[in-house]
């Protein structure tokens, strides 16, 4: 379970275990930029589960993951307003082979945020 709470104006705490984040919306759109915004969070997320998907197979391989970074790039559209695309550029710390390379692909793309963005979970909103 998730607590988002409102700290002030569009300032929020998200809280899960012992954990919290603070969210923000920049000046422009009302915040105090105290935080990422939620869909840069959704962004972070997203390359950090392909990050963590990364380590796992070269930690299995016995391949070095220091230095290990995800970029990531996006866009909006509108008619809903979302997000649009993403483009994650894993930046490796050690070379592969091409058969490896594959292999990293194909793991990095069963990364639950990934599956969660390719097969549309059920969404419910309720107020309580």
């Amino acid at each position: 379970m998730m607590t988002i709470s409102l700290i002030e104006n569009a300032k929020f705490q998200a809280e899960c275990r012992n954990h919290k984040v603070v969210l923000d919306q920049p000046v422009e759109d009302g915040g105090s930029d105290g935080g990422m915004t939620p869909v840069e969070l959704f962004i972070a997320s997203f390359g950090a589960c392909i990050g963590y998907f990364a380590c796992v197979f070269l930690q299995r391989r016995k391949i070095p993951a220091d230095g290990l970074t995800v970029d990531l790039d996006w866009s909006s559209a509108d008619n809903p307003h979302r997000v649009d695309s993403i483009e994650a550029r894993i930046k490796l710390p050690a070379k592969l082979l091409e058969k490896e390379k594959a292999g990293l692909l194909r793991t990095v793309k069963g990364c639950t945020i990934h599956n969660t963005l390719h097969v549309k979970p059920e969404l419910k909103i309720l107020l309580t």
